[in-house]
């Protein structure tokens, strides 16, 4: 019978790392700012395709997570336009004015809604459970910006509506 040999195999002292954590540590940077760079640039676009907006058309109500929405009528006077909103809600609901936004029909970034006038009860944004009542929202349209009022935006819930037929 003939026995296997077996061969030794040696250790090898471990390499020297120093100086070698600079890829390390250059991934790491980048990773980072890509990663921000998408989160805030490219994941939104995304996810408003995945989970998108209810759409509501002109007249009709919104209605749903305990809230009665209707836009009545829209005022433009010069740069200001002036939304009128039939609101009603079952639930705690303290919406801001940057919850809502509007888009012209030439496109472009959506206009946030002005803060609540001071002294003005009809821009308040204050809402009763279970009380209707009527919201003026204003949207001041920047200069060199043309275009009708299209769409008003709510952020919470993502609802728009159809303001023009």
């Amino acid at each position: 019978m003939t026995s296997s040999q077996r061969r030794r195999v040696d250790n090898h002292a471990p390499q020297d790392t120093r100086g070698r954590w600079g890829c390390v540590a250059l991934g790491a940077v980048l990773g980072i700012v890509f990663g921000a760079v998408f989160a805030f640039y490219g994941l939104p676009p995304i996810l408003r395709s995945i989970y998108g907006e209810g759409t509501v058309g002109p007249g009709a109500t919104y209605t749903g997570d305990a809230k009665e929405l209707v836009v009545i009528a829209v005022e433009r006077t010069g740069a200001e336009v002036a939304v009128r909103l039939d609101a009603r809600t079952n639930k705690t609901w303290r919406p801001e004015a940057s919850d809502f936004a509007l888009q012209l029909s030439t496109g472009g970034d959506w206009i946030e809604a002005r803060p609540p006038a001071p002294g003005d009860p009809a821009t308040s944004l204050d809402l009763e459970l279970g009380v209707r009542r009527n919201l003026v929202l204003i949207f001041l349209i920047p200069p060199g910006r043309d275009g009708e009022p299209q769409w008003l935006h709510l952020s919470s819930p993502r609802v728009r509506f159809k303001l023009t037929e």
